[in-house]
């Protein structure tokens, strides 16, 4: 027997609990992250593909544009990005276990495992854009990071 809505529902909303302290919101990813893909799909979370959409429209669908997906997670972004003709992506996660998914799609061509709001261990002036979906929230990225 599959998943009720209210399972999917619990998952979906239960990593952006107010005042969940990054390091559960993780934990959670982790173990989530098999289910992932099928919730999105389910929940028909089109984020990503608004966010490419949004992106094209600034670089030029198909450009040659270095673009880093931060907070990737399984790569819904990439894969818009992808359809758009963008083909120079990296992906920026905080969760091995989404980044592992990730990289089955052959989408990226680097993955980095860190927090947005750490001093990332990328040179200045390495992208032309980021692209970056669902990650301001609660146990997630913080406002504080937009100086990077």
């Amino acid at each position: 027997m599959g998943d009720t809505p209210e399972d999917i529902h619990h998952r979906l909303w239960h990593v952006l609990t107010p005042g969940i302290p990054r390091e559960k919101s993780q934990e959670l990813y982790s173990t989530w992250a098999p289910l992932y893909e099928q919730d999105m799909k389910t929940s028909k979370y089109n984020g990503p593909r608004q966010v490419a959409e949004t992106l094209g429209k600034a670089l030029g669908s198909g450009s040659e544009a270095r673009i880093l997906d931060v907070a990737a997670g399984t790569g819904f972004v990439g894969e818009e990005l992808q359809k758009l003709g963008f083909s120079n992506l990296d992906a920026l996660d905080a969760s091995q276990e989404m980044l592992d998914i990730a990289k089955t799609k052959h989408i990226y061509k680097n993955f980095i495992l860190d927090f947005l709001g750490n001093r990332l261990k990328i040179e200045d002036d390495t992208y032309d854009a980021t692209s970056c979906c669902g990650a301001f929230c609660e146990g997630h990225v913080k406002c504080d990071c937009l100086e990077e």
